[in-house]
């Protein structure tokens, strides 16, 4: 988390897994990251995501991935601006209907 004047104004949250989603090798994920609208463009972003990315070097892992929603372009910007590149991946969904509509 990134503390200012005494209050949370950001935080990063992610994982890390051996063969997750068919890549071999240990990989580092970032699920979350938030930084308080009052406090953006202050490079709080851009610490907490080297931070997490030098504990993930001290664990071994060399790979770090994030999935981000096309409505977001100002976020995919930002994460491009931090070394990231469009993964060889393809994201898949499926909508779930609601349980009452489920047959067993």
């Amino acid at each position: 988390t990134a503390v200012m004047d005494g209050k949370i104004v950001g935080y990063i949250m992610g994982e890390a897994n051996t063969g997750e989603y068919g890549i071999p090798e240990p990989v580092a994920s970032v699920d979350t990251l938030g930084v308080d609208p009052d406090y953006k463009r202050l490079g709080i972003g851009s610490i907490l995501l080297e931070e997490y990315c030098a504990m993930a070097v001290k664990a071994g892992i060399e790979l770090m991935t994030t999935l981000i929603s096309e409505d977001y372009p100002d976020l995919i910007e930002f994460f491009k601006s931090q070394n990231f590149d469009t993964a060889q991946m393809t994201a898949l969904q499926r909508k779930l209907k609601p349980e009452s509509d489920l047959e067993w």
